[in-house]
């Protein structure tokens, strides 16, 4: 696939992003060993880029033949079309944008623009985290503009470069936070990005931890008054080590509790 058209190709599927990047790879082996110019060094700098960290947990992309990539682990080796969608998914993102790359005569170090829809597709919640920062750091003269769904994606945003999108029954345009959101989204936690005007959630826990916690507020002001029986203190304290909440969530709850009386 050449052209334009293959230059978004990978927005309308995710496997023609991997075949394509793994063929034209697995081309640049096979001229290396025809010793064609230039092609050697091509493919170990692919390569040595997608073995710096792209993928968590000590596995890591080691070699490229004729049946495709290999990921080794801890002295295994696997071929990469057996791993998980994660996995296949972030690599053919790298590969594809090196290979877009290449085919222009241009580096990792060139700039531009690249679109990246929902990067955040089945990547583990600990990777959201790396994948932003990893993508700046090895192609830093790129402007990536991504939509996802993850604040931890979101806190790899740069100034001014946080866009919140309306939802299906907004009528507002899309606009840039404002600088007081972008810093609680990028240099606070995960909670406090979806609890943001960002995301629209009301609450980080489940209906039913929601429903639980409510009834704990509800106890603790019984037992901080006096108002409680026996019977009560009990289900109080078993139900606050059911739940077992961070202090600031647990002053967060009953304050709430208070206002709503």
């Amino acid at each position: 696939m050449r052209g334009e058209f293959a230059r978004v190709a990978s927005l309308f599927s995710e496997d023609a992003s991997l075949a394509e990047g793994v063929a034209w790879l697995i081309n640049q082996h096979l001229r290396a060993l025809e010793g064609k110019a230039g092609a050697r060094e091509l493919k170990e700098s692919v390569l040595t880029l997608l073995g710096d960290g792209l993928l968590p947990d000590g596995y890591r992309v080691r070699d490229v033949d004729s049946d495709g990539l290999w990921v080794s682990y801890r002295g295994d080796r696997f071929p990469l079309r057996e791993m998980s969608d994660g996995y296949r998914t972030v690599t053919a993102l790298v590969v594809d944008l090196v290979r877009q790359l290449a085919d222009a005569g241009l580096g990792v170090d060139a700039s531009g623009v690249v679109l990246i829809d929902e990067v955040d597709a089945h990547l583990h919640v600990s990777w959201q985290k790396r994948i932003g920062p990893w993508l700046k750091a090895h192609f830093p003269g790129i402007q990536f503009v991504v939509s996802t769904h993850s604040p931890y994606v979101c806190q790899a945003a740069d100034p001014g470069g946080l866009i919140r999108l309306p939802g299906p029954d907004e009528q507002e345009p899309p606009r840039v936070v404002s600088d007081e959101l972008y810093q609680r989204v990028v240099y606070g936690s995960g909670d406090d990005a979806v609890l943001s005007d960002l995301f629209g959630l009301d609450s980080p826990y489940s209906p039913r931890a929601v429903e639980l916690r409510e009834h704990l507020a509800e106890l603790e002001l019984l037992v901080a008054t006096g108002q409680a029986d026996a019977n009560g203190v009990r289900e109080w304290e078993q139900l606050r080590d059911r739940l077992s909440s961070s202090p600031p969530s647990r002053v967060d709850d009953v304050t709430r509790h208070f206002d709503e009386r």
